[in-house]
């Protein structure tokens, strides 16, 4: 069995999926763990990187994380606090719509891409 390029096509192809952790396919060959939102605004969320002050590394002020093909982390799991992660996904899906979920109030703000 091949494994799904993103969540969104593992949900399409498995519409009773729950949130969790899914092997995805981005490219042919390269297989990663992923965790997949199944739930929010229709699911299909990738996991690509998350991010924290609790650890006070500032992942934000640092270009290089943000530019770079490094990867660093658990991005399997979206529960576990105080950790900064930067998965593979973050690098190799394309996407047109990216979800910011602040974890302590649990709003989450969707954008949509119009093109470049």
């Amino acid at each position: 069995m091949t494994a799904a390029r993103s969540c969104a096509e593992h949900l399409a192809l498995n519409p009773g999926a729950t949130s969790g952790t899914y092997p995805i396919e981005p490219r042919p060959g390269m297989v990663v763990r992923v965790y997949c939102d199944m739930t929010t605004d229709g699911g299909g969320w990738t996991l690509a990187a998350k991010l924290t002050n609790a650890d006070r590394d500032h992942w934000v002020n640092n270009a290089q994380d943000w530019t770079s093909d490094e990867v660093y982390g658990d991005t399997t799991n979206l529960i576990r606090v105080g950790s900064d992660a930067k998965g593979t996904a973050y690098n190799w899906i394309t996407a047109n719509q990216i979800m910011i979920r602040d974890s302590m109030s649990h709003n989450s703000y969707c954008v949509t891409s119009t093109g470049s």
